[in-house]
């Protein structure tokens, strides 16, 4: 027997559905809202778009604009508006934006609480939520927000703003308020998206 359900609760969606469906409010004849149909595990693991991206997982995925250059056979992604910048791997379809600004997605699980000098971020948390298994810490970064909802002008990309962020950390290193806490991510698990359509760019 093929069961239709529909809910709005993404738990409710991702514990009973086989395959899910994931649709988007539009107010336009030329989009669908239709975003992606998938497993459970597919839909967090690859989305297609900002837009699934952002809604599948708890805490939501963190969005951050990074503008890529080419470095001695790697890529550099500098965090747009501020003085932060790592390498990552040369790929094929991320070599494709070099000189442009993309949005880089982190999950909050993805974070790691590191040393200082292995940091990537290393900000002050004003927010700390303990939850008994996990803490969830905020922080602000001193570069634009990204909408998810929205495309975006080409011409016309944010350079400045602020954006706070969520990593989900173990309780014994949760932080003392307003404490720098320093804060590095796996690389190789960052997901990409092109800020224009909103889609996954992956090889």
């Amino acid at each position: 027997m093929t069961t239709l359900y529909v809910t709005h609760d993404q738990v409710e969606a991702m514990t009973m559905g086989d395959r899910v469906a994931v649709l988007k409010p539009v107010f336009n004849g030329q989009e669908s809202n239709l975003q992606q149909i998938d497993t459970p595990q597919m839909l967090y693991d690859k989305p297609a778009n900002l837009f699934v991206a952002g809604f599948i997982g708890s805490p939501a995925m963190n969005f951050v604009r990074v503008d890529l250059t080419a470095e001695a056979g790697s890529l550099k992604a500098a965090v747009t508006g501020t003085k932060t910048s790592f390498s990552i791997p040369a790929k094929p379809a991320l070599s494709e934006f070099i000189g442009r600004q993309v949005i880089v997605g982190i999950r909050p699980e993805m974070f790691q609480v590191c040393p200082e000098s292995d940091a990537l971020f290393n900000e002050q948390v004003p927010v700390a939520e303990a939850l008994g298994a996990d803490t969830f810490v905020f922080f602000d970064i001193a570069s634009p927000s990204v909408n998810i909802n929205d495309a975006e002008d080409t011409e016309d990309f944010p350079i400045k703003g602020k954006n706070r962020l969520v990593a989900r950390i173990p309780p014994a290193l949760t932080p003392r308020p307003n404490q720098h806490l320093p804060l590095t991510v796996d690389r190789e698990k960052l997901h990409w998206f092109d800020p224009v359509t909103g889609t996954a760019i992956r090889d």
